[in-house]
This record gives structure tokens, C-alpha cells and sequence, in this order.
């Protein structure tokens, strides 16, 4: 008999053991919790108390009427920019003519479409007369305020970006309508189309986080490789080359990345705050991992603030051994991002080299030799990516712009293997 009340008092003790431990294991998580939580919302007090955006409510912006935001005029395009984005992915996959202007573009990169092409592409242009009256008012704006729902947790919110992206589409539509235009000669309508492109997606810029931020960039590229095409093609009036140029200097805004990464923390931070789903109140490892996002997305912001040339040289000084796996894996989309920026900058820039070498042509009569030669400000001409001047050669077939990208090396102007990039010479194609 005596056995069994051995047992019992074993188990007793076994439970009185195990809810101590409970106890302690609760108490101690009651601390971590409270000890995250404190130094967390001091990371975060200091950045309020900077001005800074902490989550995503912080990015809304203050309201403006329909009718003076250019975000609303694009919410509104939304319709029609999806049917022609249809009859635009019917024509290319589905029409002869079509596939064989993909061909033509695929084979030789900056090639213009045939005459033929062109006029299969201007009779579906010719559908959307009442979608470019659209495009034309929104352009008139000043202002953009996004229309986004600013109370959703991260995945909803990064959702709803996703499905408005319709400058894309806006894109599509004005690289047509200028492919078009060059063909026919129109060449002072097909750079206002241009024109046009540039400022709709610089005011996109209001949009947040990096996946939009990605979005304009694909946007400029896209303007930059048409312009590039209209400028090599026939006469542009001194006007247009001017008001390119103003539009020009108004994308080289070195600072545009790290206003982006201030929208991209507060959402790194309600991102991990979404995670914190357990039933069980052990959210303080991913409130320390905020506090430590903090500290990560300081240092980026040093990189992010100089020069290509200049962060690339401090990165290599970073430790990132001090940071959490899930931050370390942050910091190669962070780089790829920073590259896509700067060979944005250095794309545009070598478009004003383009226009100003023109206007240079236009004026005097005869080839600029030099970039001294051009009238532009001397860091509008630098490579950001060794912060040596850009290199411009006058080749047979026009300027060869370029800069040497991110090996630093001038390769010639070898663009398809990306060892340079820049805006070369349409090819000539039979």
C-alpha cells in the first residue's frame, strides 16, 4: 500500500514542479515582453519625434479633389488602360504583324518598328482617343496623393499596390503612341509623349514602398529608351529640347532612394508586426527584431545616401554579423535596389547628354567634341557609378553615351552582357 502513495506524492510534486516552472517561464516572457516593448517604443519615439513614419497609417497623405490629383485621374484610366493592355497582348501574341514586330524589337534592341508595324499599332492607337484626352489631363496635375487604404495590416496593403499599378500600363500605352510617332516623322509630338511619360511617373514617386519605387523606375527607363530613339531620329525644336531638359534635372534627385526607404521601414515594421499571431503572448523576439530593424535601416540609410562609388566602398565595412539572418537576407534586394536606381540616374543622364548634344549640333552647326562643350551643369554629366565624368564618343553612326556601371571599367560601350549602360545608336537594320 505503501507504493502507490509514493506515486501520488510524486506526481504531486511532479505538477506543483511543473506549474512553478510554468509560472517562471510565464514571468520571464512577461519581461522579455515588457523589455522589447520598452525598447522599442523608444526606437520609435525618437523617430515621431523626427518626423519620421513609423507604419503605414503614418505614409497617408492628406486628401486633394479628384480633379487636382493625379492619382485619381489614373484610378479612374483603370478600365480602359486594361483593355488596351488586352488589345495590345492580342496584337503581339496573336497577330503575324504583331509577332513579328516582337521579333524585330527582341532582335535588335532599340530598333524601331517597321512602317507596317507602325500603322497596325496606330489603328488600335486610334480606339483610344478618349484614354489619351485621359493621360492629358492627368499630366496637367501638380499634385498626387495616393489613393491607397492606408489602414490595412502589410500583406492586404502591399496586396492593394499590386493590383493599382496602372502606370505601368499608362507606360505601354505613351512607348506605342512614340514608337508610332517616330516612324511617321512626328518627331516634336513623340517627344511630348516623352515629356508626358517622365513627369507622370516622377509624380508616381508619391507612391510608397520599394515595390513602387521599382515600378518608376521600369517607367524611365522605358521614356528614356524612346526619347533616345526620337532625338536620333529627326529635328526637335529648341522649346521641347529646353523642356526636356528642366524635366530631366527634375529626376536627377540623388535623395529619391532614401525617402523611399523611410516609406520601406514603416513598412518593414508593420510587416513584423502582422507576425505577431501566436495565441500566446511570446511576440518579444519579433519586437526586438523591430528594434533591431531600426538600427539596420539606419545604416542603410548612411549607404543610401552617398554617391554609388562612395556606400560601395563603406558596405564592404558593414558588419552584418550583427544582425538577425532576416536582415542579413534584406540587404541584397536593398543593394539591387540601390543599382536599379543609379543606373536610372546614369540612363537619364546620358539622355541629357543626348539632348543637349543635339541642341549643341542644332545651334552651331557641327559635332560637340566634348562634354565641355554641352551646356550642362558639371554633376548632371558625372557617372555615378565611379563619379567620373559620363563617357561620350562620337561614333559614325551618332553619340555613344554611356556609363561604366558597376565594375567601374569602361568596357567600350558594351551594353548587352551589362558590363557598360548607356544609349547608343539605333541599330541600322535592313
Amino acid at each position: 500500500m505503501s507504493k502507490p502513495r509514493n506515486w501520488k506524492r510524486w506526481f504531486k510534486r511532479l505538477g506543483l514542479g511543473l506549474l512553478g516552472l510554468v509560472a517562471l517561464l510565464l514571468l520571464i516572457n512577461l519581461i522579455l515582453n515588457v523589455w522589447a516593448n520598452s525598447k522599442l517604443e523608444a526606437k520609435l519615439q525618437k523617430l515621431r519625434d523626427e518626423g519620421f513614419p513609423t507604419c503605414i497609417a503614418d505614409l497617408a497623405p492628406e486628401p486633394i479633389p479628384d480633379a487636382q490629383n493625379a492619382a485619381a485621374h489614373l484610378r479612374d484610366m483603370k478600365p480602359e488602360l486594361k483593355r488596351f493592355e488586352k488589345a495590345m497582348v492580342v496584337f503581339e501574341e496573336r497577330t503575324p504583324i504583331g509577332k513579328a514586330y516582337v521579333q524585330r524589337t527582341d532582335k535588335y534592341e532599340g530598333v524601331l518598328p517597321t512602317t507596317e508595324q507602325a500603322a497596325a499599332m496606330q489603328a488600335i492607337l486610334d480606339d483610344f482617343s478618349d484614354l489619351f484626352l485621359a493621360v492629358d489631363e492627368m499630366a496637367v496635375c501638380d499634385h498626387y496623393a495616393s489613393l491607397l487604404d492606408y489602414s490595412l495590416d502589410h500583406p492586404h496593403f502591399v496586396e492593394e499596390i499590386i493590383s493599382a499599378m496602372s502606370i505601368r500600363r499608362v507606360a505601354r500605352l505613351l512607348s506605342w503612341k512614340m514608337q508610332v510617332l517616330t516612324v511617321q516623322g512626328e518627331n516634336e509630338q513623340a517627344t511630348e509623349a516623352g515629356l508626358q511619360l517622365l513627369r507622370l511617373t516622377r509624380l508616381y514617386d508619391e507612391e510608397p514602398l520599394l515595390v513602387n519605387f521599382l515600378v518608376g523606375i521600369a517607367c524611365r527607363l522605358n521614356a528614356a529608351y524612346r526619347l533616345n530613339q526620337v532625338l536620333r531620329s529627326g529635328p526637335v525644336s529648341e522649346n521641347l529640347r529646353d523642356a526636356l531638359d528642366v524635366e530631366l534635372a527634375k529626376h536627377d534627385d540623388s535623395q529619391r532612394f532614401v525617402k523611399t526607404l523611410l516609406t520601406e521601414r514603416a513598412g518593414s515594421l508593420d510587416a513584423m508586426e502582422s507576425w505577431k499571431i501566436a495565441p500566446v503572448p511570446i511576440h518579444w523576439h519579433f519586437t526586438f527584431l523591430q528594434a533591431e530593424l531600426v538600427d539596420w535601416f539606419d545604416e542603410q540609410f548612411i549607404l543610401a545616401a552617398l554617391p554609388w562609388h562612395q556606400s560601395q566602398k563603406l558596405f564592404g565595412k558593414v558588419d552584418e554579423s550583427k544582425y538577425s539572418d532576416i536582415l542579413q537576407m534584406m540587404t541584397p534586394a536593398t543593394q539591387a535596389a540601390s543599382v536599379s536606381f543609379y543606373r536610372n540616374i546614369a540612363t537619364l543622364r546620358c539622355l541629357r547628354i543626348l539632348n543637349a548634344a543635339g541642341a549643341y549640333h542644332d545651334e552651331k552647326g557641327r559635332q560637340p567634341t566634348t562634354l565641355d562643350d554641352l551646356d550642362l551643369p558639371a554633376e548632371a554629366t558625372l557617372d555615378p557609378f565611379n563619379g567620373k565624368p559620363l563617357v561620350f564618343r562620337t561614333m559614325e553612326s551618332g553619340w555613344l553615351i554611356y556609363s561604366v556601371f558597376q565594375n567601374e571599367i569602361d568596357d567600350g560601350g558594351v551594353f548587352k552582357k551589362q558590363e557598360d549602360w548607356g544609349l547608343a545608336p539605333m541599330p541600322v537594320v535592313e
